[in-house]
Parts: structure tokens; sequence; C-alpha cells
């Protein structure tokens, strides 16, 4: 009978133990998951602001291929 308390003694005490572990790893998936959403909120802010940057360089190529194009038919105008 001793044994058989002794026995559920410590499997009282293992299980304390492995419910803390889950406990524990239970909240580090919850801050893993915040921390994914919290970047993947930046990565779209960041993938919506590289377009609309692509979108600003291809405006500003044209503008310049314009200008130089001008330029270059004043100088032919020159010669």
């Amino acid at each position: 009978e001793e044994t058989r308390q002794q026995r559920i003694d410590e499997l009282d005490i293992e299980n304390h133990r492995l419910r803390q572990l889950l406990n524990s790893s239970l909240s580090q998936v919850d801050s893993l998951s915040n921390e994914i959403r919290h970047l993947s909120s930046h990565l779209s802010r960041n993938r919506r602001r590289y377009r609309d940057l692509e979108v600003e360089y291809e405006s500003l190529l044209f503008q310049y291929n314009c200008a130089r194009a001008d330029v270059d038919r004043l100088q032919s105008y020159e010669d």
C-alpha cells in the first residue's frame, strides 16, 4: 500500500511538472503566434511600400527619358 501511494505521489508530481511544461509551451506558442502576426503585418506594409516605390521609380524613369530626349533634340538643333 505504501509503495502504491508513493507511486501515486510520484505520478502526481510528474503530472504537475508536465502541466507546467505544457503551460509554458502554450505561452511560448502564443508569443510566437503574436510575433508572426506582427511580422506579417510589417511584411504586408513593406510589400505595399515596395510596389509604391516601383511605380514612383517607373514614373521618374519615364520623366528622365522624356527630358533626355528633349535635351538630345535641342542639341541636334544646335548642330
